[in-house]
């Protein structure tokens, strides 16, 4: 994969080849051999079975005319999936000496002009942030070429470790000087191109099929302000546009959401949007850093793609709009789906930022307004178009954090509701002052008005009347199959009524089917709805329809733990918990898996990695506290956090379950007298010392032996929660 040069000649046995890796110099091997046509013949043919859509191989082949002919070498069959990607990034990443391991991707497979989609995750590992350069152009190159994807993703990952570096003096990538057909590529500047802007412009030129690039949040430079020079830009735009608008690439959607642009990254994306031969899909640049006369000059430019252009984020500009300038621009694109207009000042006035009439002109699938504050104009403007046919096509509605109060919510519900039906839309009207006309809200919710998808997180209810209501109206709603109400403030902890409305909203509701009630618990804001949430969770053994709960951060503890298990043993709906961040403890966590173990439908559950390391932190914190209270004399040990550390043992040496729990699955056996594992006593009295508060036996122990037996316990629960999901997977499909 490294090989630059294979050299040889006709009757000579001599081979020169040449290998260079990427930012390094290359380095030849002379041999000799009576089989050297065979040899050169074997090299070309693996290079060819490990690059096999590669219809020109990045090195020279210098050999007799005989062996040069292309009939010597048919086609490789590409009989692994996605043009044999696997085959060819191992291959790379083995060349460059790094682990393929490390490299995470998905691939969307599902509907769509833009699909198959590939897109790189961020690396393997907690203390990894980023790739590192020969780990991103192992993946660049093994897409390059490669026509089975139509969109490729690197958004949230950052690329920095590319940007502003340069190849050594002399060599160039011969794929930057011809486009895949073969036709002369001469773009100024080229032969100066950051190592960044060379792999993206080799993944634009070398792929008839690629339509979309995603960079969103891909780079965290900042550009100079320096007047006396002119920032060089991020590479990205350098490496696309100058193709896009000579017609060289299929690329027309190109995302550079969350970047901060310069002054040349500008040029080059004003450039190439001036060129109606550019034939851009998308313009999505926002919260990237463009002032209001960046996006005047923008736009006004950009009006030349007015019969292509399908999404526009211009998010997060920075200074005041003015709405009927605006207006006028958006009036010339008519094949707008997606438009992202979140976080935009405007100027003081009372039209609305975006008149029905201007609505009326596309057939919106996704909106975005967040953070945008919008006036009563722009309310009606908003509830007349959700009211027409024209909003018919509109999927998703993202209204988060724009000052509504619950009865403009609940215009918006009563315009989009349909006679024929729930409306098949997502609703985002996140961090809005909804306690304010909350009645309307609950009173369109229980008449049915409300979408399928409805995110509703962080309203702060005033009093807990409000929440029962909203609960009420969610126990006869017979429309939302998704709802999330997560971070959910109240007054105080749910009372009795409460809870038991909502313990009926889970027995009675007949559509929900994805439900998100999750707390928070930050240093300065605590949102649970209290320790009578465990019995409202008990209405889940009579619910037929929930398929996904989302309960993170209620403080659920062993109680909540016990009830969620008795809740697995008899639903038989769910198919995902998500329950992490919820103060529990191995017990805990083993009552929970014991739960699953007469469940035969759930698919997956959390292994509570975080609760587990502040459980572990607990226990540690606690033992060497007794312990350095303990050095004092047995009498200074206070009896609670004897007791506290006794239980952790217990837990940890017979498994600290009771009741019918402690007779079901796992059950963590008590060390006998003639045991050798870390935490055994001399004798057979052990159990009574762990029982004596007056000189505890674990204070001779080291902290770490102790958390190393409580480590295996973990282990060994959650090694048997896999054994029940990997069980249900096989029940699912057919096992």
């Amino acid at each position: 994969m490294n090989l630059t040069c294979l050299s040889m000649e006709w009757g000579d046995d001599s081979l020169h080849l040449t290998f260079r890796v990427p930012l390094c110099r290359p380095f030849s091997v002379f041999l000799a051999s009576v089989h050297s046509l065979e040899i050169a013949c074997w090299i070309r043919r693996q290079t060819e079975f490990l690059r096999p859509l590669w219809t020109r191989q990045p090195y020279d082949f210098i050999a007799p005319r005989d062996l040069q002919n292309d009939q010597n070498f048919p086609p490789v069959d590409l009989d692994e999936d996605y043009g044999c990607f696997d085959r060819t990034l191992v291959a790379y990443s083995a060349s460059f000496d790094v682990d393929t391991s490390n490299i995470r991707y998905t691939i969307d497979d599902g509907p769509g002009e833009d699909a198959p989609g590939f897109r790189l995750l961020p690396p393997a590992g907690a203390p990894r942030q980023r790739y590192s350069p020969l780990e991103l152009i192992a993946v660049m190159r093994t897409l390059r070429y490669n026509e089975s994807f139509r969109s490729i993703s690197f958004a949230g990952v950052s690329l920095d470790a590319l940007q502003g570096v340069r190849e050594l003096p002399g060599y160039v990538d011969t794929d930057l000087l011809r486009t895949r057909d073969g036709d002369p590529v001469h773009v100024p500047g080229q032969e100066h191109l950051s190592l960044l802007s060379q792999e993206i412009r080799a993944l634009a030129l070398q792929s008839r099929w690629l339509r979309r690039l995603d960079f969103a949040y891909t780079s965290g430079r900042i550009p100079t302000a320096d007047s006396e020079s002119r920032d060089p830009g991020c590479g990205i735009p350098e490496a696309l546009f100058p193709v896009c608008r000579r017609e060289m690439t299929s690329v027309d959607w190109i995302v550079l959401t969350g970047i901060r642009l310069g002054d040349s990254d500008l040029d080059y994306l004003v450039d190439a949007a001036s060129q109606r031969g550019s034939h851009l899909r998308a313009l999505e640049v926002g919260h990237c850093g463009l002032s209001v006369h960046d996006l005047d000059l923008l736009l006004s430019t950009t009006v030349a793609q007015g019969a292509t252009l399908e999404a526009l984020n211009i998010a997060g500009v920075q200074g005041r709009l003015n709405p009927e300038l605006l207006r006028q621009y958006l009036g010339h694109f008519t094949h707008i789906r997606t438009l992202d207009l979140s976080r935009i000042a405007r100027l003081s006035g009372t039209e609305p930022l975006l008149s029905a009439e201007t609505l009326f002109h596309w057939r919106l699938e996704e909106l975005a307004l967040s953070r945008t504050a919008l006036n009563r104009e722009s309310v009606d403007a908003l509830a007349t178009y959700l009211a027409s046919d024209r909003s018919s096509d509109l999927r998703v509605l993202r209204l988060d954090q724009c000052g509504l109060t619950g009865q403009d919510v609940a215009l918006f519900l009563h315009s989009m509701a349909r006679a024929d039906g729930p409306r098949r839309l997502h609703l985002h009207v996140n961090e809005n002052r909804l306690d304010l006309g909350c009645t309307f809200l609950c009173d369109a919710i229980a008449q049915n008005k409300a979408p399928t998808h409805l995110s509703m997180r962080m309203i702060d209810f005033k009093t807990e009347a409000q929440f029962r209501d909203l609960v009420e109206a969610l126990r006869v709603n017979r429309t939302v199959t998704h709802l999330d109400i997560a971070k959910a403030s109240l007054p105080a902890d749910a009372g009795p009524e409460t809870c038991r409305s909502l313990q009926q909203m889970f027995e009675e509701n007949e559509t929900l089917e994805d439900l998100d009630i999750s707390g928070e618990s930050a240093h300065l804001d605590v949102a649970r709805f209290g320790i009578g949430l465990n019995l409202a969770l008990t209405g889940l053994k009579r619910n037929r329809t929930l398929q996904v709960l989302r309960v993170e951060h209620q403080k659920l503890g062993l109680q909540g733990a016990s009830t969620l298990s008795t809740v697995l043993e008899e639903n038989r709906s769910l198919r995902a918990v998500h329950c992490e961040n919820n103060d529990l403890n191995l017990q805990s966590f083993t009552v929970l898996v014991n739960g699953l173990q007469r469940n035969r439908t759930l698919l997956s559950l959390s292994g509570m990695e975080g609760d587990r390391a502040r459980s572990l932190d607990k226990v540690r914190r606690e033992v060497e506290g007794v312990k350095r209270d303990g050095t004092q004399g047995p009498s200074s040990v206070s009896s609670s956090a004897t007791s506290a550390i006794r239980r952790s043992l217990q837990v940890a040496m017979t498994g600290g379950s009771s009741g019918k729990h402690a007779t079901t699955g796992s059950r963590l056996t008590k060390p006998s007298a003639h045991s050798t594992g870390p935490l055994r006593r001399s004798g057979p009295s052990a159990p009574a010392h762990l029982a004596a508060a007056e000189t505890p036996p674990f204070l001779h122990h080291d902290v770490e032996v102790i958390l190393h037996a409580l480590t295996q316990k973990w282990d060994a629960e959650g090694a048997r929660l896999q054994r029940y999901l990997f069980r249900n997977y096989h029940l699912a499909h057919g096992g």
